[in-house]
C-alpha cells in the first residue's frame, strides 16, 4: 500500500515538473495556444505516462532479475545444503555401520572342574568337565596344557576343518609354544582322519588393546583375508594351589575371596558374511594349480582382501553354522552415580547390537525456529520404561558381581537389575542370570573369555540376546550382548 501510494505522489510530482517546463522552460518553437485538445493534452499527457511506463517496466525487469537471483542462490543453498544432509546422513550411516559390526561363533569349547547347572548341552557348544584334584597343584603350566589338549581333541573329533585355522590367545598366561604343542599332539591323535593340515599351527597372541571384542574386530578389519580363527583363553590359580589347601576352609578364616578355579575357553570365530555358498554348492577342495583353490595356510597374503569372501576351507567347515553374534562391548564412564553410567553404556550396547534404533537427525539446520541437535544416546537422555524404543527382551544375564554373600555383589545386582527394569525387563539374578565368580571362582584372566563363552551358548540356546556385564576392578562397568543368528523365535 505504501509503495502504491509512493508511485502515485512520484507520477503527480513528475507529471507537475514536466508540466512547468513546457510552459515555462523548454523552448520547444509551438505555440501550445494554437494547438488542438486533443494535441495539447498528448503533449501534457504522454512523455509523464511514457517516463512512469519505463519506469515501471525497468522496475518489473529489475524485480524479476533480482527474483531470479534470489531464487537461484535459494536454490544453490538448498542444493548445498542437501549435500551436506547427506554427507552427514552417509557419514551417521557409516559411524553406525562401524558400531553395529560383529563376529559371527561357530562353537564354542570350555574345560572347567564344575559344569553349570544351567547346562544341558547344545550341538557345537561343549563343556568339558575337569577332575579338580588333578588339576590343583599340579602347576598351571601343566595344568592348561592338559585341559588345552582335551578341548582341541574335542574340537578336531568334531570338525577336520579346524586343523587349518590360526590360534589367537586372548588371555592367560600360556605361552603360544605351549598352546602349538597341545594342538599338535591333539592333531596326532586325529591325523589319520584329516587329509590336509600345515606343518605347524599358526599361534599367536591377539593383537591390540582393550576389550577381547573390539581386537577381534580390529584383526579381522586389518586382515580381510582372514576367514576364521579359533581364540582362546585360559587361566589356572586353582593349578598354583597348594594340594593339601582346603580352600573353603580358608576362606571362611581369612576372607581371601572366591575359591581358585580353572578354565580353559575356545570358540570358532569368523567374519559376517562368510557363508557365500549357494544352494547345491560344494565347498572348494585344495588344488595347486590353482592359487584360489589352496588352503588358507598355503595362500600368499601379499595382497589382502584378495581372499575376502570365497575362501576355500574343507566341507565340514561349512556346516558349522553360525550359532551367535558378538558385539562391541560398552565401558561406563567415570562420572555419576552406578545406575545412570550403566544405563548409558547400556543403551549405547543395545544400538551396537542392532537392538534399538540410532535415528539420523541433522545438526545444524532449522526447524520450525529451532535448532535441531544430533546427540549420541546416552549423553543427556536416560531412557525410560515408557520409551518403546528402549523396552529390552533380555534372555540371559552372564556377570561377574562376585560372591553372593558379600556386600558389594548386592550393590553391584541392584544397580544392574534397576537399570534393565527401567528398559522393561524384569530379570531375576538366581534363575536368570550367571554368576562366573559363583560358577567357577576365580578364574583370572581367562574370566573374560569365560564370560562371553557362556553369553554365546545361552544366546544360541534360548534364541535371545544374552547381555555380558563385567565389572571391573577399577570401577567401570563393560556391557555387552551376544545375539543369536537368524533373531529371535
Amino acid at each position: 500500500m505504501l509503495a502504491r501510494t509512493s508511485g502515485i505522489l512520484g507520477f503527480i510530482l513528475l507529471a507537475l515538473l514536466w508540466w512547468a517546463a513546457l510552459w515555462f522552460a523548454l523552448p520547444i518553437g509551438v505555440d501550445l495556444f494554437q494547438l488542438s485538445p486533443g494535441a495539447l493534452l498528448m503533449w501534457h499527457g504522454a512523455p509523464p505516462l511514457t517516463a512512469a511506463a519505463l519506469w515501471w517496466v525497468s522496475r518489473r525487469v529489475w524485480a524479476r532479475r533480482t527474483d531470479r537471483r534470489k531464487k537461484a542462490a535459494e536454490e544453490t543453498r538448498k542444493e548445498e545444503q542437501e549435500k551436506t544432509r547427506e554427507a552427514a546422513r552417509q557419514a551417521h550411516q557409516q559411524k553406525l555401520a562401524q558400531r553395529c559390526a560383529c563376529v559371527e561363533c561357530r562353537a564354542v569349547w570350555v574345560a572347567v572342574p564344575d559344569i553349570p547347572e544351567w547346562y544341558k548341552g547344545f550341538p557345537a557348544c561343549v563343556l568339558l568337565q575337569q577332575d579338580a584334584e588333578q588339576v590343583r597343584g599340579a602347576g598351571r603350566e601343566t595344568a592348561l596344557s592338559a585341559s588345552l589338549e582335551q578341548v582341541f581333541r574335542e574340537a578336531l573329533q568334531q570338525y577336520e576343518a579346524l586343523a587349518g585355522l590360526p590360534l589367537y590367545i586372548a588371555s592367560g598366561d600360556c605361552r603360544p609354544e605351549q598352546v602349538a604343542e597341545a594342538w599338535q599332539r591333539a592333531l596326532a591323535v586325529a591325523r589319520n582322519d584329516i587329509a590336509s593340515e600345515p606343518s605347524r599351527p599358526d599361534c599367536g597372541l591377539l593383537p591390540g588393546e582393550g576389550d577381547i571384542v573390539s581386537r577381534v574386530l580390529d584383526l579381522f578389519e586389518r586382515d580381510p583375508a582372514l576367514p576364521a580363527f579359533i581364540l582362546l583363553g585360559m587361566d589356572s590359580p586353582l593349578g598354583d594351589a597348594p594340594e593339601d589347601d582346603d580352600f573353603a576352609v580358608v576362606r571362611q578364616a581369612r576372607q581371601q575371596g572366591p575359591r581358585p578355579g580353572h578354565a580353559v575357553a575356545a570358540m570358532l570365530l569368523s567374519r559376517p558374511g562368510l557363508n557365500v555358498l549357494s544352494a547345491g554348492e560344494t565347498a572348494p577342495d585344495g588344488d595347486e594349480g590353482d592359487p584360489n583353490m589352496q588352503p588358507y595356510w598355503e595362500r600368499h597374503r601379499d595382497e589382502p582382501g584378495k581372499f575376502q569372501w570365497r575362501v576355500p576351507l574343507p566341507a565340514d567347515f561349512w556346516a558349522l553354522m553360525p550359532l551367535a553374534t558378538l558385539h562391541r562391548l560398552r565401558r561406563t564412564s567415570r562420572a555419576g552415580a552406578m545406575t545412570r553410567r550403566i544405563g548409558e553404556a547400556l543403551e549405547d550396547a543395545q544400538i551396537d547390537a542392532g537392538l534399538r534404533d540410532w535415528p539420523f537427525r541433522d545438526k545444524e539446520f532449522v526447524e520450525d525456529g529451532a535448532p535441531v541437535k544430533n546427540e549420541e544416546p546416552g549423553e543427556n537422555e536416560v531412557p525410560s520404561p515408557s520409551d518403546e524404543a528402549g523396552l529390552l527382551d533380555l534372555g540371559w544375564l552372564v556377570h561377574n558381581a562376585g560372591d553372593v554373600k558379600e556386600v558389594e555383589t548386592a550393590s553391584r545386582l541392584v544397580s544392574i537389575t534397576g537399570v534393565l527394569r527401567d528398559f522393561g525387563r524384569e530379570i531375576d539374578p538366581l534363575t536368570e542370570a550367571g554368576n562366573v565368580v559363583s560358577e567357577h571362582g576365580d578364574t583370572g584372566a581367562a574370566r573374560d573369555m569365560l564370560m562371553l563363552a557362556e553369553a554365546l551358548i545361552r544366546a544360541a540356546r534360548l534364541r535371545k540376546p544374552a547381555l555380558t556385564v563385567m565389572f571391573g576392578d577399577d570401577g567401570n562397568v563393560s556391557l555387552g550382548f551376544a545375539r543369536p543368528v537368524g533373531g529371535q523365535a
